[in-house]
């Protein structure tokens, strides 16, 4: 990480590497595998990178986008999580008829 209007050498904020970061006022969220880490942020500087919460979510298929969001207090996340059963997809043709059919003295 480096600031764009500095000539400073660039801080490394994790050794281990991390995709999808999103920043807030508390830090650096991004994810490492199925990890969610944060780095914070105090007095201009970083602090060591902690996990805040671990499980399986949907991730951006490029790694480029965060695929959650969080809070601007760092204090929830909105995750997308799989199905746990494959979803149907269901095509009905003259579908107005079917709703006429639910219509009581409509058919």
């Amino acid at each position: 990480m480096q600031r764009l209007d500095s000539t400073s050498s660039p801080t490394q904020l994790t050794t281990t590497g991390g995709i999808e970061p999103v920043w807030t006022t508390e830090g650096l969220f991004y994810r490492n595998g199925d990890r969610l880490m944060l780095v914070e942020w105090k007095d201009a500087k970083p602090s060591g990178a902690k996990e805040v919460l671990e499980g399986v979510f949907e991730r951006d298929p490029g790694a480029n986008l965060a695929a959650y969001d969080v809070d601007p207090k760092g204090q929830f996340f909105l995750m997308l999580k799989s199905a746990s059963a494959p979803r149907q997809l269901r095509i009905i043709t003259n579908w107005g008829s079917e709703l006429a059919s639910l219509v009581p003295g409509q058919r």
